[in-house]
């Protein structure tokens, strides 16, 4: 009787099975040695650490070996225990097994199911949680729990980290190499001058130079063209050809986009367990797309919620313990794979946070920033060792990893007790860790977007812990980092500075109501009402004349000034870098238009600042004229004219209106209506 499979990966996994099975059978009748067999399918989203085989005294040397899904069915009864307090890890019976989490000191027990998912924050600002330790969330090699020990004690093999190491970075592309690409995506025209082996190097290129900075989530040093995944590397491609200032390659990586995404959901996928590596290319794709056309902007959005289950799942934010290994270049395999993913669960959570944050979009994220337990990324110079014996040399002997929540209560609730303040901690993440300082900034935006939209926290307990202030107090901190670094000339900090000011500007102002108070007609993916408008007029006036108003349009002003004076040399499609400066200028807009009216009847415009200062620094300088708690007449008296602040959206429209970015195009369209072009 013949086996009909409707679904395809149930049928994979039956011919994989079947192939394991005959493959043992060969090795034990040929030689009776075992060999290890490494392959790219062993790098998957599930823990590197397996459920060690049991001895059993029935077994004879004809016997086949449990299969994946099998030794997935035995360890359930123990999973179960252990993973009753980590609600967001899940265990399938198709041989997806996650990270093994922590075990909880306290139970949860909120009623509410929504509530649940959320961290009461009455705990994280109380003497009780500033009690703990520092480092309660990290796990270094020195504290790993027993049940953890037991459980990797079978002699796991660890993932297989793609690629050959190298001490250079290889952007070198063969003819085979590009054939596969080519094959994968069916690309229809291979003899395109857009597609020859040097067009596709120098798209690697680009997602070297311009991406990686920002995102390093791919490991330099073991990754090569013909040593990854064909879907990584087309993903690769269509990034950094995205980034390219050709016209042409950008329309190209724009249809390239959309046949990845759906070649990734229908193949790669669609395994069990999902392979690191396409997990890899969907963030890259949804990043991508981003920075494209509409239709695509929506679709990266979308995936978010995608992108943080498929993390979840695999236990992405929960602390991991490399296990050791003899071999120094097995370690280094290991402690790469390790940190992938810890790099690629945050980049996720940091595109969402930009989404609920800054582009009015509702986050997908179920979970608080307090409970990502994981620990920080690594420090750069550890991340981009070219060899095991660099790596060495450079990872700290004997330290154990920061918590991320273990940050962010360093950040909120600094305890002079234990040795480190705030400021202190946010100095030592500056130090080499440019991508771990990103992470924590998107931690203190999401508590921000927490308190302000959740109201986790009642408003008596927000005042009387100062939490607003504490929160600008460390966004300032890392700001004055930011200048440091500008003037040392380190792109991977100095691309922060204009997400701390969106962050800053989410904290001190309702950007969503200054948006809407401005024009724009789709807010948190509804359309506008002529009521959304009234509403949102109130609540602009009453914010003008409160004191985090000013706060807000001093960071807006300087961040202006700087630009205009020193203009970022940044990726000019930058989608964050052109909604910093469409922000900006609306925090300006909204509050000069509100205030202007105090001005006495007769009073003639303000006194130019400088006579060589341009209509728009000039404005800029006029903003930063008002003391932190001037009287309403002084504030009407400083107020540019309407001719500058009109000069100053002239200047914003200018910098963004080339972007390619359908975001940043309806920004210069709504700045264009308000000053009149």
């Amino acid at each position: 009787m013949s086996v009909r499979f409707v679904r395809a990966d149930v049928l994979r996994v039956h011919q994989r099975q079947h192939d394991e099975r005959r493959s043992t059978t060969r090795q034990q009748s040929s030689t009776g040695q075992s060999s290890e067999s490494h392959s790219p399918a062993q790098n998957t989203l599930s823990s590197d650490l397996q459920p060690p085989l049991e001895p059993s005294s029935a077994s004879t040397p004809s016997a086949l070996p449990p299969t994946p899904q099998e030794l997935a069915l035995q360890a359930w009864p123990d999973f179960v225990s252990q993973m009753a307090s980590a609600p967001f890890a899940e265990l399938n019976t198709q041989g997806f097994v996650p990270a093994v989490p922590a075990p909880s000191t306290s139970a949860m027990d909120q009623p509410a199911v929504f509530n649940s998912l959320f961290t009461d924050f009455n705990f994280w600002v109380t003497d009780e949680w500033s009690m703990a330790p520092l480092g309660g969330t990290s796990m270094g090699t020195s504290d790993v729990p027993d049940w953890l020990e037991a459980f990797t004690s079978g002699g796991m093999q660890p993932s297989v980290v793609y690629g050959t190491p190298t001490s250079t970075l290889m952007t070198t592309l063969g003819e085979t190499t590009r054939l596969e690409v080519i094959q994968y995506l069916s690309y229809t025209s291979p003899d395109s001058p857009l597609f020859t082996t040097a067009a596709l190097e120098s798209y690697i290129q680009l997602y070297w130079d311009v991406f990686d900075p920002r995102y390093p989530i791919l490991h330099r040093a073991t990754t090569t063209p013909a040593g990854i995944p064909t879907c990584l590397l087309c993903a690769m491609i269509i990034l950094g050809a995205s980034m390219s200032p050709d016209e042409a390659v950008f329309e190209m990586a724009q249809q390239l986009n959309k046949r990845l995404r759906g070649l990734l959901i229908l193949n790669d996928l669609n395994e069990s367990p999902t392979p690191l590596a396409p997990f890899q290319a969907l963030v890259l794709t949804g990043i991508a797309g981003f920075s494209m056309d509409k239709e695509q902007r929506e679709l990266a959005h979308s995936f978010t919620s995608l992108e943080l289950t498929l993390a979840r799942r695999a236990g992405f934010f929960l602390p991991h313990a490399t296990p050791s290994a003899s071999d120094l270049r097995q370690e280094w395999e290991m402690w790469v794979a390790s940190e992938s993913r810890r790099r690629l669960g945050f980049t996720i959570l940091m595109r969402d946070m930009d989404h609920g944050s800054f582009f009015n979009q509702l986050p997908s994220r179920a979970l608080s920033p307090f409970q990502v337990h994981a620990q920080i990324p690594c420090k750069d110079s550890v991340w981009t060792a070219s060899d095991p014996r660099a790596w060495k040399d450079l990872s700290s002997p004997g330290s154990s990893a920061i918590g991320f929540s273990a940050c962010l209560k360093a950040c909120l609730v600094p305890s002079e007790e234990e040795g480190m303040s705030d400021m202190e901690m946010i100095s030592e993440l500056s130090i080499d860790a440019g991508f771990a300082r990103s992470v924590i900034l998107r931690g203190l935006m999401a508590v921000g977007w927490d308190l302000n939209r959740r109201n986790l926290v009642a408003r008596e307990t927000a005042q009387s812990t100062n939490l607003t202030h504490t929160l600008n107090d460390c966004m300032e901190t890392f700001l004055l980092q930011s200048r440091v670094d500008t003037a040392l000339f380190t792109p991977q900090l100095v691309i922060t500075r204009y997400f701390i000011v969106l962050a800053l500007l989410d904290l001190n102002a309702d950007c969503q109501a200054i948006q809407v108070f401005s024009g724009i007609s789709e807010s948190f993916s509804q359309q506008v009402k002529p009521e959304d408008y009234s509403r949102a007029s109130r609540t602009v006036k009453l914010w003008a004349k409160q004191p985090n108003a000013l706060a807000a349009v001093r960071y807006a002003a300087d961040y202006l000034l700087q630009e205009i004076e020193v203009p970022s040399a940044h990726w000019p499609h930058d989608v964050l870098q052109g909604w910093a400066l469409y922000q900006s200028y609306l925090v300006l807009w909204s509050f000069h238009v509100t205030r202007r009216l105090e001005r006495e009847p007769g009073a003639g415009p303000p006194s130019s600042i400088a006579s060589n200062d341009s209509p728009a620094a000039a404005c800029c300088r006029s903003f930063l004229r008002m003391p932190p708690q001037p009287s309403n007449e002084s504030v009407a008296a400083m107020l540019p004219t309407d001719g500058q602040i009109t000069a100053l959206g002239m200047y914003v429209k200018g910098r963004i209106c080339t972007s390619r970015s359908y975001t940043v195009q309806q920004c210069g369209a709504v700045i264009g209506r308000l000053v009149g072009i």
